[in-house]
């Protein structure tokens, strides 16, 4: 079973007795384990399919099963003093079965049973709040998984929950059989395991990492066999070379402009394709020195990075972003705009666009495999080449200084200069 959030909030509902009143009542500022769940206004509940609604003061409102069926309770009153009641019949009845450990977990630490109680309405909000927070691309990405668990666990006739260690490894042999990429694999158990914990069926950390042993052992044996390489791989980085071709091809028209801006503005901060595409003009400061980007999300959340100007036309981030900004004749709203074929201005672009437009200047330079992703990969190679340190890199494009993609691509450029066969008179 899910654990509630009790921590925080217990330590909230503390503070509030020490400061002189008993926790249940007054704003949502003096009760910070709303915040913690996303619910900043105190008649603010969560509602059916586990989505935070508001409520007038005394309405009752009905907060059924969250829509991955965690069942949390069936009525509570928003009073006028904004204090959270409880409605009849008593709260004993209103929570059992699963639930029913709160209670007592909740009087081990000096809590009433209404406090308990809220502590679970707040738990459900908070796992409401994570699941409405998270980008597009995890959502799909986690879907995919549980769709294919769910093909698994029907073909071997299991139940999806709970999952377990058997489980995890049969279904690592069962996608290996079936083709798969290491990569997929490994993706698949993090969203196979983050769903089964949004339902309440959190796996236990060895047993993910039992089942991703098996997947290393099944690279291992396959590399030993002489079997080709499964997947992609990292996405070619763009070159200097390829970023001066790719510009140069570029059309003097109102896309062609935009294109140029695009490649050259994604490659300055080792953009994500979603941060190009939510990009706002404001976000991209011109100064004296060069251009002061924002990227106000991302993967590892926002940063503000600095780009200088280039000493070639062709690759020069301000210039292009400039010839960008007074052709499309706009000081506000997304960076980069949609441009149709009569050279007429549409609204923002999406991440796949921008994909999009990468691959279609590629392509116009006669190159080919280059995707979004070769501009942020080609930054870090392009800066460690010209001998940058590692962590100014991993700033610029939003990496953990221990991501093992940036690693990758430092070490794909000093394997050369700190190969064991340099100047030893070979």
């Amino acid at each position: 079973m899910r654990r509630p959030v009790v921590g925080v909030v217990r330590r909230a509902l503390l503070h509030a007795r020490r400061a002189g009143g008993s926790g249940r009542q007054g704003s949502a500022r003096q009760r910070p384990g709303l915040e913690l769940a996303g619910l900043r206004d105190p008649d603010a509940l969560v509602g059916d399919g586990g989505r935070a609604m508001g409520a007038p003061a005394g309405r009752r409102l009905r907060a059924g099963a969250l829509e991955y069926g965690q069942p949390i309770m069936t009525e509570l009153d928003s009073a006028p003093d904004g204090e959270l009641r409880v409605a009849s019949p008593p709260i004993s009845s209103l929570i059992g079965g699963e639930w029913s450990d709160v209670l007592e977990r909740g009087s081990d630490f000096g809590l009433t049973p209404e406090e308990a109680a809220r502590l679970s309405l707040l738990d459900a909000g908070a796992d409401a709040y994570t699941q409405a927070v998270r980008p597009g691309n995890t959502v799909r990405s986690y879907e995919r998984a549980w769709r294919s668990w769910e093909e698994f666990c029907a073909f071997v006739g299991l139940p999806v929950a709970p999952a377990s260690r058997g489980m995890l490894v049969g279904y690592v042999r069962w996608r290996w059989e079936a083709g798969d990429s290491p990569a997929t694999i490994d993706s698949r158990l993090g969203g196979i395991a983050t769903s089964l914990r949004d339902r309440g069926h959190p796996i236990d950390r060895a047993v993910t990492a039992q089942a991703r042993e098996v997947l290393k052992a099944e690279e291992r044996r396959a590399a030993e066999a002489g079997q080709p390489h499964r997947g992609r791989g990292q996405a070619p980085a763009v070159t200097l070379p390829q970023l001066r071709a790719m510009s140069e091809h570029c059309p003097d028209d109102l896309g062609g402009i935009r294109d140029r801006a695009l490649l050259l503005v994604g490659f300055g901060i080792a953009a994500r394709r979603s941060e190009l595409a939510g990009l706002l003009v404001g976000d991209v400061e011109v100064h004296s020195e060069g251009l002061r980007v924002t990227t106000r999300f991302g993967k590892k959340g926002g940063r503000t990075v600095t780009v200088r100007p280039g000493r070639n036309p062709l690759t020069d981030p301000v210039a292009g972003w400039l010839a960008w900004l007074e052709a499309a004749g706009h000081d506000e709203g997304p960076a980069f705009l949609r441009v149709d074929q009569w050279g007429n201005l549409g609204g923002e672009m999406s991440d796949r666009a921008v994909n999009e437009r990468v691959a279609a200047c590629a392509q116009r330079a006669g190159l080919s495999e280059l995707t979004s992703h070769g501009l942020r990969a080609g930054l870090a190679t392009t800066a460690r080449r010209a001998g940058k340190d590692p962590e100014k890199i991993a700033d610029q494009g939003g990496w953990a200084r221990n991501s093992k993609a940036l690693l990758g691509y430092i070490r794909s450029v000093d394997a050369w200069g700190d190969s064991a066969t340099a100047d030893i008179g070979l």
